[in-house]
């Protein structure tokens, strides 16, 4: 009988109360093709969670997992799910014992700050897996162990890596068919194409070079077979998931075939590419091709920086190149970064002018982190870099900028390009909350999305302050990875005691990973637990009343 592997990938979790929340596979997808494509298939079959359980809290995920059986899992993981999937796979691990674990994605690093120290992964790869997925398998099934530098089997307690180079593929052997991923994969009608994998920059803050350490592409041939794959199919988006599109060397032929495939415009493209390598008639060739939005790593101006960061760069083949793109009719989208070792405030204030400065341009500024992998957190002490040990591993401090001066540059990175956090509540007080999840309980076990408010009703809340506190406290330690939110439905205007009571009882609640993404300036605050006011129609409340809770729990939560 065929073994049971579940890949699993659970989704990044935010406010956002619209009905569509990406949460796209590809990890699971290139991992399960690689199953099948190998004789390993004969021995093993591959489960997927269905889109409406990447939607559950733990309790109900936990639950369908187990109903499937699975002998194996396979999870993807990032920053933003590490925590939640190896709780969720300790809790598995107490009721399926023989259960086996492998764990891969980004957050698999040998420096990692607690993934190994909870020795709940059986098998640890870091970087590609579709060239080892198949023989951690069959050396699983055969009760043995592969000898990968890349792989580590949890033996006795300890983990062991192996001594033997990593294997690598060419991509034309890994990358699935369209029809595979548009299946597999969920996209719709947007499709991610990968023409190149590894990187010709080693830049110090990415752990993209552990993962590959030698460049592989598509040809044009190749590539533009795929596109018209997809264009015929109906796709009518493609992202370019490259990590430097035109370090491509067939990128001009890929262009011009895309200009006449695409010559209805019909695909709208997205890509990330290094401005300063682009001349004007390939800016010209993007349009035609259908680019509409393209995005460019700049970080910093000072050229010292750029140097520690190993991120060389020619500002004024830059600043040329951003002009191409803007006369080309394409949206461009600079990425700077604050928090880099050797910074200044001065430097990051003239990086956002200039970049504000450019036409055309949609500028985001970015906390620097201090990745798992990468040169950067292996030089943190050289660097006087300190930095959250919890995802997203935020730089608190610099050798150049202590932590208040980091404070000044996010206020002024917000004064010049705004906010650039997700979705602040628009109103925490009101008859109709606009920010409220459509999941709505009055009890702390009911409910069964990962995305929750619990409401609160009653002509007296006051006077059930303790109870309500209690209630947060049972609801939180019920699910303690998914988005909260309490409402008090008031009929009259609550001491604003009730508030401070119930503000102070989250906030000794462990912090989410959403807490941790509002940086410097609103640490303080709370994102992924809040409270809300809902006024009952029909009552009169005093505009001062009204105000005053709004302040006060604006000053609490995001």
């Amino acid at each position: 009988m065929a073994r049971k592997i579940l890949f699993l990938q659970l989704p990044q979790l935010d406010n956002d109360v619209s009905p569509e929340h990406e949460n796209t596979p590809l990890a699971a997808c290139y991992l399960q093709y690689a199953l099948q494509q190998s004789s390993e298939r004969a021995f093993y079959r591959a489960l997927r969670l269905r889109p409406a359980d990447e939607e559950l809290d733990d309790a109900h995920l936990l639950r369908r997992i187990v109903a499937t059986k699975p002998d194996l899992i396979a999870c993807t993981l990032y920053l933003w799910n590490i925590e939640r999937t190896l709780d969720l796979i300790a809790r598995l691990k107490e009721i399926l014992p023989r259960l086996v674990v492998l764990a891969g994605g980004p957050e698999v690093a040998r420096d990692h700050p607690f993934l190994f120290r909870r020795r709940l992964a059986d098998v640890a790869a870091i970087g590609e897996g579709e060239p080892v997925i198949a023989e951690i398998l069959r050396a699983i099934r055969l009760k043995k162990r592969t000898d990968f530098q890349n792989v580590a089997w949890l033996v006795r307690g300890h983990y062991r890596w192996g001594k033997q180079p990593r294997p690598e593929k060419p991509l034309r052997e890994m990358l699935p068919p369209p029809s595979w991923l548009r299946r597999h994969a969920r996209t719709g009608d947007m499709a991610c194409l990968e023409t190149t994998r590894g990187c010709p920059m080693h830049c110090a803050y990415c752990s993209y070079n552990q993962q590959r350490t030698r460049h592989t592409s598509l040809t044009a041939k190749e590539t533009l077979a795929i596109i018209r794959k997809l264009k015929a199919s109906g796709v009518n988006e493609i992202r370019f998931i490259d990590p430097t599109f035109n370090a491509n060397p067939a990128f001009d032929e890929i262009l011009q075939g895309m200009g006449e495939i695409n010559h209805d415009q019909s695909m709208k493209c997205f890509a990330e590419l290094r401005a300063d390598r682009l001349t004007l008639d390939q800016a010209r060739a993007l349009a035609r091709a259908g680019f509409v939005d393209i995005e460019v790593g700049v970080q910093s101006l000072n050229p010292s920086v750029l140097r520690t960061i190993h991120r060389p760069l020619s500002i004024a083949a830059l600043d040329r190149g951003i002009r191409f793109l803007a006369a080309a009719g394409i949206q461009v989208t600079l990425d700077l970064m604050y928090g880099l070792p050797g910074q200044t405030l001065k430097d990051i204030k003239q990086a956002v002018l200039w970049a504000t400065g450019r036409r055309r341009v949609r500028v985001q500024c970015l906390q620097t982190l201090l990745l798992p992998g990468t040169e950067l957190r292996q030089k943190r002490q050289l660097h006087a870099l300190e930095a959250e040990d919890r995802p997203p591993y935020s730089v608190l401090a610099t050798d150049r900028m202590p932590t208040d001066h980091l404070a000044q540059a996010e206020a002024f990175i917000e004064q010049a390009i705004g906010a650039q956090y997700d979705c602040p509540a628009q109103q925490f007080v009101g008859r109709n909350l606009p920010d409220l999840f459509p999941e709505q309980v009055d009890a702390p076990q009911l409910g069964q999305t990962h995305r929750r408010a619990m409401i609160f009703r009653g002509s007296d809340l006051f006077v059930q302050q303790r109870q309500i506190a209690i209630q947060l406290q049972q609801a939180v330690a019920h699910e303690p990875h998914i988005l909260w939110q309490f409402v008090l439905a008031v009929e009259q205007e609550e001491p604003l005691d009730l508030l401070e009571l119930l503000i102070q009882t989250l906030q000794q609640c462990p912090r989410l990973p959403l807490d941790h993404f509002l940086g410097l300036r609103r640490r303080h605050l709370l994102a992924g637990r809040r409270l809300f006011i809902q006024l009952k129609k029909g009552r009169r409340f005093s505009r001062s009343w009204t105000a005053a809770a709004e302040e006060v729990l604006r000053s609490a939560f995001h």
